[in-house]
């Protein structure tokens, strides 16, 4: 029996969103990408920012999808991403890096109403949470503040998180 998910696309094509993943985590974002191309071009809709923050280890390797990925991105559908290759340089990359690098902007994502989705492993995800988590205490100057909006986000559905314990083959 396959649980539910949480990852449904908001009801407003145009209500921005931030996906965040590593690994095969980038499946529900697909499926999110393939919705967002769909109201696009089929149903001539105007959809929101729609951005990815995908970690991988190597480009050239481990980037799934990389050709649809980059169709999006060419088309519209996608308009931002930012890619997190771990291993292509000395000093590793993560995502939440880059998703820590890019905080203003994540914050004008949320003020704007995003919807944030987060999958891959459970390290990530949890790292993402607390760079997330660092990101709305630094602009509202509180944790009690940073813990009230966060928990607003996931009550109304616009925080969702699903994460997993990787396989021994998995781990970074």
């Amino acid at each position: 029996r396959m649980g539910s998910s949480g990852f449904v696309a908001p009801p407003d094509p145009t209500t921005p969103l931030l996906m965040v993943c590593n690994g095969t985590g980038i499946a529900p974002m697909r499926a999110l990408l393939q919705e967002r191309h769909y109201q696009k071009q089929y149903e001539s809709l105007p959809v929101g920012r729609t951005e990815l923050f995908f970690g991988i280890r190597r480009r050239e390797s481990d980037f799934l999808y990389k050709q649809e990925i980059e169709d999006y991105l060419e088309q519209g559908t996608l308009t931002e991403l930012h890619l997190a290759c771990s291993r292509e340089q000395l000093q590793k990359v993560y995502v939440q890096q880059i998703l820590k690098k890019q905080e203003d902007h994540v914050w004008e994502l949320l003020e704007s109403g995003a919807h944030v989705y987060v999958c891959g492993a459970n390290a990530m995800a949890s790292d993402v949470n607390k760079v997330v988590t660092d990101i709305v205490v630094s602009k509202l100057g509180s944790e009690h503040s940073a813990q009230v909006y966060i928990e607003k986000l996931e009550i109304s559905k616009r925080y969702i998180r699903e994460g997993w314990t990787p396989t021994k083959g998995e781990i970074d």
